[in-house]
């Protein structure tokens, strides 16, 4: 194996290890399928990043809030910039608006991720389209703590796709701005996290609403 390095596992600082023997403890017992959709403790979660090229792009800034009962609970959210000293702002600048001025203070990478874990712990990662979010904070995730997350997810566009059909016979994507217009959702600081992730969270309440009235009322319903 000494030849292969990739087979080898990588090898942590203690302080490093423990970050992630703390979360992956978290997930030591599964969520069962029979639990209560209000019992759950969900996270909305957004990104922003310099594009959309898992490769190369990076993340800017990060926002969170949970989830618990069917309502918002505005004493857990979390948010933070990453302090990026090499950003040049691109053409992304126009639709998130973050600068040099927001990043110059930000807080670093590893720092972030270390804290997100302890946020996140077993909660349900809600998002839409959650799965590049998902992807970019993976590539992190695997260059600090040699994880990736193990939280179930839910994309609020698949979720608004079973709204409409019980039976998903194909996925049709649907964009937050047309989802936001279709159930009266007011899109206020559209494009940033804090304020996309508060979107998202509105419009995940509502889909929930109209699944619960569909008698969607566990985990394993949907």
């Amino acid at each position: 194996m000494e030849g292969f390095p990739f087979f080898r596992k990588k090898t942590l600082p203690p302080e490093d290890e423990a970050v992630r023997a703390a979360y992956l403890q978290h997930f030591e017992r599964r969520i069962a399928r029979r639990t209560s959709l209000r019992e759950l403790s969900f996270v909305v979660m957004d990104t922003e990043t310099t594009g959309l090229d898992l490769k190369k792009d990076h993340l800017l800034s990060i926002a969170a809030l949970k989830i618990q009962g069917f309502q918002i609970d505005i004493s857990q959210r979390f948010e933070a910039f990453f302090q990026r000293e090499d950003y040049q702002p691109n053409t992304s600048v126009t639709v998130h608006g973050i600068l040099n001025k927001h990043l110059a203070t930000g807080t670093g990478e590893k720092e972030i991720m270390h804290h997100l874990l302890g946020f996140l712990q077993n909660s349900i990662i809600v998002g839409h389209h959650i799965a590049f979010d998902v992807a970019m904070l993976n590539r992190s995730l695997k260059k600090y703590f040699a994880l990736e997350l193990k939280n179930r997810t839910f994309d609020t566009a698949w979720l608004a796709r079973r709204v409409e059909s019980p039976v998903l016979s194909h996925y049709r994507s649907v964009s937050l701005d047309k989802l936001c217009e279709q159930y009266r959702i007011p899109l206020g600081e559209r494009h940033t996290a804090a304020g996309d992730a508060y979107i998202t969270a509105l419009l995940f309440l509502k889909l929930l609403g109209r699944l619960e009235q569909r008698k969607v009322v566990k985990l394993g319903d949907l």
